[in-house]
């Protein structure tokens, strides 16, 4: 694993949390656009940079809160699909079996149900489900969550 920040050391990494804190407080403002400029930069920064634990753990954080700024601000779609990306990246960098892999697998699937899309969240939930069993096995606390999860999507289909 490559651990090399880029130019500035531990401090580009430390500038990158300051930003995600500045846009949560300006999202906690009402301040939605500005704060949405906050995260993308910092995920422009940091999401080529996966491979490094500090700069994906900002990335992931950034686009965990740019996600709920997108649907508040009404653009449900992007939030979907800045999430999808944000995995495909993830599976890329760390590969499918790793732990961030997998919560972002099944965070995209509670985005996906937070805007509505209760078939295709169900779809994600389940193959999450089976993918953290694969990885963490039947009695993990991770394959819990999934399994609860996946239970209330399909009670509030029914």
């Amino acid at each position: 694993m490559n651990e090399t920040l880029p130019a500035g050391g531990e401090s580009y990494s430390d500038g990158l949390l300051a930003k995600i804190w500045r846009a949560k407080d300006l999202d906690r403002q009402g301040d939605t656009l500005a704060a949405r400029v906050l995260y993308e930069d910092v995920l422009t920064l940091a999401r080529e940079h996966l491979d490094n634990d500090q700069l994906r753990n900002r990335a992931t954080a950034a686009a965990l809160n740019l996600q709920g700024v997108l649907r508040r601000q009404g653009d449900s779609t992007a939030a979907v699909a800045l999430y999808e990306d944000l995995l495909a990246r993830l599976r890329r960098s760390v590969g499918d079996d790793h732990v961030e892999s997998l919560i972002a697998e099944h965070n995209l699937a509670v985005i996906v149900r937070a805007v509505g899309d209760l078939p295709r969240a169900r779809e994600l939930a389940a193959a999450s489900l089976e993918h953290r069993r694969h990885v963490h096995g039947d009695d993990h606390v991770y394959t819990a969550s999934s399994r609860q999860f996946l239970a209330e999507i399909t009670s509030s289909e029914s």
